[in-house]
């Protein structure tokens, strides 16, 4: 199973999300967009875990620093890929936010995983693939607050159809 620890939000947030994964749809020619209910905040990814090892993972959330009750997204950005861009809603890297994401790395890595040495992006994927057709996505006015619904350890399971769904296999709730 894949595996890997987000934030997640609830079914009003993720309504909201989904309008603004829709300007960066309007604006691409091809690509595959975020379903609404898959939109989540990466903290670190595990990839392929074997079934016994998933409790370790559970316990080590009980560990963890306190969990934000909200993120804000400030911007739209992508990444460049040569199969097409990932388009993406940047969450500002407050520091609730980013002592969480150290702790759960620090906590991987003192359980044996391996984790990404890359700096941390906190973002929102709201599509991938893409080939826009304006090289632009518009600002935010301001920023949009979003409250947290859960720290999760997700499992990601790609389906017959080719379809990629999230769930949840164990989550915990701020407290906020």
């Amino acid at each position: 199973m894949r595996l890997f620890y987000a934030l997640t939000f609830d079914t009003a947030t993720r309504k909201t999300l989904s309008e603004y994964r829709d300007v960066v749809l309007g604006q691409s020619t091809q690509g595959h967009f975020t379903p609404e209910e898959n939109f989540h905040v990466t903290l670190a990814f595990l990839g392929s875990v074997i079934d016994d090892r998933a409790d370790k993972l559970i316990e080590l959330m009980a560990d963890t620093v306190s969990i934000p009750d909200m993120v804000l997204i400030d911007r739209y950005d992508r990444f460049t890929q040569p199969e097409g861009d990932i388009a993406w809603l940047g969450v500002r890297p407050e520091p609730d936010l980013m002592a969480l994401q150290t702790d759960v790395q620090s906590k991987l890595v003192e359980i044996g995983y391996r984790v990404e040495h890359r700096p941390f992006v906190p973002h929102i994927t709201v599509g991938r693939q893409l080939a826009a057709t304006d090289s632009s996505l518009l600002p935010f006015a301001s920023p949009l607050a979003l409250p947290v619904y859960s720290f999760a350890l997700m499992e990601s399971r790609q389906e017959s159809n080719g379809h990629v769904y999230y769930t949840p296999r164990h989550e915990i709730y701020p407290l906020g």
